[in-house]
């Protein structure tokens, strides 16, 4: 588990370094249906149609109860949470970084194919 945990804190950091990535544009581009928060069902159609591979309900059912309040539903600041590199120089350089608000909800084609990658890693 701890292994597990280093891992997902170096891929929050290569997210936090990839000039494309912020948060508000992965927000919106997860928020398909703009309600300002991301529905269980949203965030596991968007994995699905990525190729997102072998990932079941059961890994988002645990992610959402480890930074949600709620089963089905997450806040932005929760979900801030969940891609916030814990290592405060990571966490200021994704946090600085403004968004490009150009991105259209359910499309990942805003985000260059390595961040794409990157991103996926994260839910693997």
């Amino acid at each position: 588990m701890l292994q597990m945990e280093r891992e997902v804190e170096r891929t929050k950091q290569e997210l936090a370094l990839r000039p494309d990535f912020n948060l508000i544009d992965f927000f919106i581009l997860l928020d398909k249906n703009q309600k300002g928060y991301l529905f269980f069902q949203e965030l596991l159609d968007f994995l699905a149609s990525s190729g997102t591979p072998s990932l079941s309900a059961t890994h988002i059912q645990l992610f959402y109860e480890r930074f949600s309040e709620e089963e089905v539903q997450m806040k932005f600041s929760q979900f801030a949470t969940a891609f916030t590199p814990q290592h405060i120089e990571y966490a200021d350089i994704l946090n600085n970084r403004k968004p490009a608000r150009l991105i259209k909800p359910g499309s990942f084609s805003n985000f260059t194919k390595g961040t794409q990658k990157i991103v996926q890693r994260i839910f693997e």
